[in-house]
């Protein structure tokens, strides 16, 4: 071991110059070239400018950075800001990338885009989550601001408490509320269990078990499709104002389209010939 300084209070080393610089150690063997020793209570190591200790190894091991300073462009740096923020950065020249690896392989990066890739080294959108090879290359026209692929089925996951609601909303810089879909959990005051539409800021379209409902006027246009009835027991009489349209069995095979009304009277449109 070319040096070995241990001691509870302190050792100076001069270097060939007599400056007190230690300008080199060679080791030619398996042995660490420096090896320091704390036996009392500070850092194991302080790193000073002009203007005082800029950094620590803690005995613990952890780095400190006790001032912050610039990071330089095109150098590979870990530093502490020098402005008011005071963040921690990583600096890695243009055309590199930051990556975070396990046992050797890639797990995150951020390139010079400012791209996240989490599973994907060439990350397509601002956030690009890759579970698995799908064989897509693009999505959206490259305007996704987030690209989530797997080579099998894929989910996103939204997950709250059981009284609470879960969703997605849409909008512009002055209305975060344009658009959304929502659902509201099995424990939900008013709406359990129920998805629900928004458009233009305000409920449309609720569903659940059973009950499909607009929630304002709606034009329905099929488009040159089919509406599709299939038969069932009269239903109960509708609330003021109401009338639900249905297909039944008249009783002799034949399927009719009937209206029933609130007083509970049905009135037959068509029988099957």
């Amino acid at each position: 071991m070319a040096l070995r300084l241990v001691g509870e209070g302190y050792s100076v080393v001069h270097g060939l110059d007599g400056l007190g610089w230690l300008r080199d150690i060679t080791v030619s063997s398996s042995d660490p070239a420096l090896t320091l020793t704390q036996q009392g209570s500070g850092p194991l190591l302080r790193g000073k400018d002009a203007s005082g200790a800029v950094a620590e190894i803690l005995n613990s091991g952890v780095l400190s950075w006790l001032t912050g300073a610039a990071l330089e462009a095109g150098k590979y740096q870990i530093g502490r800001n020098n402005d008011a923020t005071n963040r921690l950065q990583y600096n890695v020249p243009t055309g590199t990338k930051h990556e975070f690896s396990v046992n050797g392989s890639s797990m995150v990066v951020v390139n010079e885009n400012g791209r996240l890739g989490i599973g994907e080294d060439f990350p397509i959108a601002p956030l690009h989550v890759k579970g698995g090879e799908s064989g897509a290359s693009t999505y959206g026209g490259g305007e996704s601001i987030g690209f989530f692929e797997r080579s099998g089925n894929a989910y996103m996951t939204l997950a709250g408490g059981t009284t609470s609601k879960v969703g997605l909303t849409m909008g512009d810089s002055t209305n975060d509320g344009l658009g959304g879909l929502f659902y509201y959990l099995s424990s939900h005051a008013t709406l359990a269990n129920t998805l629900e539409v928004l458009l233009g800021g305000g409920s449309k379209l609720r569903y659940s078990s059973g009950a499909f409902s607009f929630q304002e006027a709606t034009e329905i246009d099929v488009l040159g499709g089919d509406v599709l009835f299939t038969e069932r027991g009269d239903p109960a009489a509708p609330a003021a104002d109401k009338a639900v349209l249905y297909a039944r069995d008249n009783g002799s095979g034949k399927t009719q389209l009937a209206v029933r009304f609130p007083t509970g009277a049905v009135q037959v449109l068509a029988t099957e010939p």
